[in-house]
């Protein structure tokens, strides 16, 4: 089983097993006989498949909002900064090093 910390989620987990099993099982065919077992293995792989990549499609969403936030809050605080003049901005900077250069 894969480990757990590593995992997006534990149903992701779940289903990476299922369909691990289930390839395992689809590999061995001898296609020269009736296995309906197997086939239905392969059933459950892509089941298993299509479950995993819904919740990869999720996960996708989730991470693009929240760079969409961060970008949002990178924004602003770009925008705060060049709403004070230049003059008054090159002048903090300035104080800014001389204060760090008198320290020890």
């Amino acid at each position: 089983m894969p480990d757990a910390s590593t995992c997006l989620s534990p149903a992701f987990c779940d289903q990476a097993v299922i369909a691990t099993d289930a390839l395992a099982r689809w590999a061995t065919r001898d296609d020269s006989k009736a296995q309906p077992e197997i086939r239905q293995a392969a059933n459950t792989a892509m089941d298993a498949i299509d479950a995993m990549i819904a919740e990869l499609h999720a996960a996708r969403s989730a991470l693009a909002r929240e760079i969409r936030g961060s970008d949002d809050a990178t924004d602003a605080r770009i925008d705060a900064m060049l709403a004070i003049p230049l003059g008054q901005r090159l002048a903090g900077k300035a104080a800014a090093i001389r204060g760090a250069g008198a320290q020890p």
